[in-house]
Order: structure tokens, then C-alpha cells, then sequence
């Protein structure tokens, strides 16, 4: 046998595997350091004749198990109360004050306004919609409308649009309260006009992309608004309309009131960007406002500002010719 040969042990002690020249050896050199043990061997045991085909050699299991740690106890959480049933005055006037921001909006969904109300007032939807009913106009706004009132009212909103102008407070409160109309009859008579011609939405993003490349031409050529619109509709073969309605919806301003105005490096690469959107083909897959800001590192508010005062600057510059 050779002196360097070295013999696969397990410890009494700590159960670890070690390798010791003492084919007997019972406590590695760990436990002997640690515990200050004598090096001990296992009486040898007589030879076994191994057969020629042998299984493969078990695993040896630790001598020992760690005991599993305590169990974290679960954090409580904490109760929370029933809804009420009962719609008292307090709850009523909750409701009635968290509904008022939306009493003059126009357009919103209100299932999602009763469930917005509800959430944050933990009432029952049911309850939040028995308000609310109580608190919008019944019966039919349109109903004591003539059909010269409406007619009136599409013709001062059309014109609004035309001119591009839009009165402190919005269009259709204005109407409303030019007519002594009030905002519901103004909106739903509208809306109802808005049906019987085509509309923006009826366009596609590449539809949309060839009106506003074309504006942006024509400005640039300095024709005026009027000239302009005419021009695209027999172009595109989109009606007046919805020509006039798409470049107006251009110079709208109400989503970024109050935001400061980029640096004017920034302002330069938004519109060097703007520039290269026009001389394409189509328009990005991601929204416009978003592509630039992300190639500039600008806001998707601030790019809509500087887009906004560059076509009001061309506007103004064709205008004046």
C-alpha cells in the first residue's frame, strides 16, 4: 500500500466526511482540535471479499439535522369595515361633493365615475349611482330645445373651430352661456350633429399624417387658413370638416398648461425632429409626441409646447400675407 494513500472516513461526531491515512480513524481532525479528543480508531474488522459486480455506493447521510427554524408569524391585517347600508345625509353630501367636480365635464363615462366614488368613499356602487341619479337634469335636455336653438348651437361651435379660437372656460360652457342654455343641452345637441357628418375619428394615423403634412407645406408657402383647408380636402378627398377639425385639434394647448418652456438647444432638436417626421413617409409607430421626446430626452408635454409655438409662428407669419 502506498504511504500517500488516503482512506474516505465519516466523523462519529459531526457526521462530516474526511479523508485520513487511517483506514479506521472515527473523528476527523476538526473535532479532535475542537472538542480536544484523542485521535481514535475503529477496531479493524475482518476483510470482506467484495464480488465483482458491485452496486454503486449509497449516500451517506449527516449524522444530524439541523432543527427547522421557527415559523415567522404572520402579519395581521387589518379589519376592514362593512360597507354601509343605509344612505344617510353624511354619506349623501360625500357623495354629492366628490360628484361635483364632474357635474359641468363633458363626456365622461359614468359607470367609471360611480366606481371611481365608490372606491374612495368604500360605499357600495349601487348607492354612489342612487346620488348621482338624483343629482343630474331629468327628462330629455334636447327635448325643449327648437330646431333653430340647434342650429345656432352648431354653427357657434363650427365657428369656434374655424377661427381656431377657444374662450376662457371652453367652447361649449361659452355657448351655453351666450344661449341661456345649460352645458348638458349644448353638449348632447352636438353630439348629436357630430353623428350626421364624418368625423376624425373616422380617419386612420396615416390618413391624419398626410393632413398635417400638407398643412405644414402650405404654411410654410404662407396661404392662408381658409385657402388651406380647401386645398387638402380636394387633395385628400376628406371633407372640410374633418380637415378643419384635425388641424384645430393641432394647435390645441389645454394639455400642457404650466409647463416651463425647454432649454433652447432642446427646442432646436424638437423641431429638427419634427422636421424629419414631416419629410417621411408615414408616421412612427409609437405616438409622435413620445418618439421625439425619447429621441431628445424632453417631455412629451415640453415637445407639444414647441410644437405648438412653431405652428402658431407660421400661422400667424402666413396670416399676415
Amino acid at each position: 500500500m502506498s504511504p500517500a494513500t488516503t482512506f474516505r472516513r465519516q466523523c462519529d461526531r459531526c457526521g462530516d466526511i474526511f479523508f485520513s491515512p487511517d483506514r479506521h480513524a472515527a473523528v476527523c481532525p476538526k473535532c479532535v482540535k475542537r472538542y480536544g479528543l484523542k485521535k481514535t480508531s475503529t477496531p479493524a474488522a475482518p476483510p470482506v471479499r467484495q464480488p465483482q459486480a458491485t452496486a454503486p455506493p449509497r449516500r451517506l447521510e449527516p449524522a444530524h439535522t439541523r432543527p427547522a427554524p421557527p415559523a415567522k408569524p404572520k402579519p395581521l391585517r387589518p379589519a376592514v369595515p362593512p360597507k354601509p347600508t343605509v344612505l344617510t345625509a353624511e354619506i349623501r353630501a360625500a357623495v354629492t361633493a366628490a360628484y361635483r367636480p364632474y357635474q359641468d365635464t363633458e363626456g365622461f363615462d359614468l359607470k367609471e365615475v360611480h366606481q371611481k366614488i365608490a372606491q374612495e368613499l368604500h360605499l357600495k356602487r349601487s348607492m354612489v349611482a342612487q346620488v348621482i341619479q338624483d343629482l343630474r337634469p331629468k327628462g330629455d335636455p334636447l327635448g325643449s330645445l327648437t330646431e333653430a336653438q340647434k342650429g345656432e348651437i352648431v354653427a357657434l361651435y363650427r365657428k369656434y373651430v374655424t377661427d381656431m379660437e377657444r374662450p376662457p372656460g371652453g367652447r361649449r360652457r361659452t355657448i351655453a352661456k351666450e344661449m341661456g342654455l345649460t352645458l348638458p343641452q349644448v353638449f348632447l345637441a352636438l353630439r348629436a350633429w357630430a353623428r350626421t357628418v364624418p368625423s376624425v375619428q373616422d380617419l386612420t394615423r396615416e390618413q391624419l399624417f398626410a393632413i398635417e403634412k400638407s398643412y405644414w407645406q402650405k404654411l410654410r408657402d404662407k396661404q392662408g387658413l381658409r385657402e388651406i383647408i380647401r386645398a387638402i380636402a380636394q387633395e385628400t378627398g376628406f371633407t372640410e370638416w374633418q380637415v378643419n377639425r384635425w388641424i384645430d385639434m393641432l394647435h390645441n394647448d389645454a394639455t400642457f398648461a404650466g409647463t416651463p418652456d425647454p432649454a433652447p438647444e432642446t427646442v432646436s432638436a424638437i423641431e429638427q425632429a419634427y422636421l424629419r417626421y414631416l419629410e417621411g413617409d408615414g408616421p412612427p409607430e409609437q405616438p409622435l409626441h413620445q418618439t421625439i421626446a425619447d429621441r431628445t430626452g424632453a417631455t412629451g408635454k415640453e415637445v407639444h409646447k414647441v410644437l405648438l409655438n412653431l405652428r402658431r409662428r407660421l400661422l400667424q407669419a402666413a396670416s399676415k400675407t
